[in-house]
């Protein structure tokens, strides 16, 4: 099933909208409070976001 998310990129502010089957995983640096998205392919190989991990497993959860 494709899940599309929206997240909001920490560096300048552009809006995404990201397919979750390219996301290898996620993660949160200690004293950072967006997340680290890493993709499979693509353009680029990871993506800094404003939103924390759980606001993003709440997306996926409400599909």
């Amino acid at each position: 099933m494709k899940i599309i998310i929206r997240v909001t990129s920490e560096r300048d502010g552009t809006e995404y909208f990201v397919n979750t089957d390219n996301i290898v995983y996620f993660s949160q640096k200690a004293g950072e409070s967006g997340t680290r998205l890493y993709f499979t392919s693509g353009e680029i190989s990871h993506l800094v976001v404003k939103e924390p991990p759980e606001h993003i497993l709440q997306q996926i959860k409400q599909l």
